[in-house]
């Protein structure tokens, strides 16, 4: 029982300084599990761009090549421990198939520009 009576004398006693560490200590512990969600967020940016190629593959309309990226992605946050939020991820898939009809358009214009010279 002594010893617990010092110990509340010490915290009472430099309580200033107690409340110091602990805010330090959730900055701390805030700013890592922040950077680990931005390593995950970007991992998981990264694999929908390949999701997306892996689809593109697929026999079958656009709607349906969507939701398997959608699913994909789902279980990926599940994995990575990120909230899955469809807004943005859906958002991310469109940016990546734009980008992929972008590049194709290309090649195909080349193509078409080299049959017809």
């Amino acid at each position: 029982m002594e010893i617990l009576e010092k110990i509340i004398n010490w915290v009472i006693a430099n309580w200033e300084f107690v409340v110091s560490c602990a805010t330090a200590l959730i900055a701390i512990i805030s700013g890592i599990i922040s950077a680990v969600k931005s390593k995950n967020w970007a991992k998981l940016k990264d694999a929908i761009y390949e999701y997306v190629q892996e689809a593109e593959l697929l026999d079958t309309k656009g709607a349906i090549k969507k939701e398997v990226v959608l699913s994909k992605a789902r279980m990926l946050c599940v994995a990575l421990k990120l909230k899955y939020d469809e807004e943005k991820i859906s958002n991310l898939i469109e940016a990546a198939i734009l980008l992929s009809k972008t590049v194709n358009a290309r090649d195909k214009d080349k193509q078409n520009n080299n049959q017809t010279a």
